[in-house]
């Protein structure tokens, strides 16, 4: 088998995810420490590699529910960092809430 093509691939494929993550763990110790809210530095760095967890999967279930974003590398980069963006600003704890909501709702329903 020839997969000699498929490590060329791989920066395309991994560069969303350095954005998104990136972003992600940036902006949620940034919003933390101006909270003022969480005095111990390790609990902001957790709070932080949840945030990059949490776009790792977002990301991941944008590309697999709309395949074609993948095919441009700057439209992938950008939903990557955009991502990031969303996940690290709300943070851990409000995504929990939204999705417990709509959970709920659709559990009742």
């Amino acid at each position: 088998m020839d997969d000699s093509g498929q490590w060329q691939k791989l920066p395309d494929l991994i560069a969303p995810v350095i954005a998104g993550t990136g972003m992600a763990f940036i902006l949620s110790i940034l919003r933390t420490l101006y909270d003022s809210k969480e005095p111990r530095f390790l609990r902001v760095l957790l709070e932080a590699c949840m945030c990059s967890g949490l776009t790792v999967a977002a990301i991941a279930g944008l590309f697999l529910t709309f395949p074609s974003l993948a095919d441009d590398i700057v439209k992938a980069v950008l939903v990557g960092g955009g991502s990031g963006a969303f996940v690290g600003f709300l943070g851990v704890y409000q995504i929990r809430r939204i999705i417990l909501k709509i959970l709920d709702t659709k559990l009742k329903s």
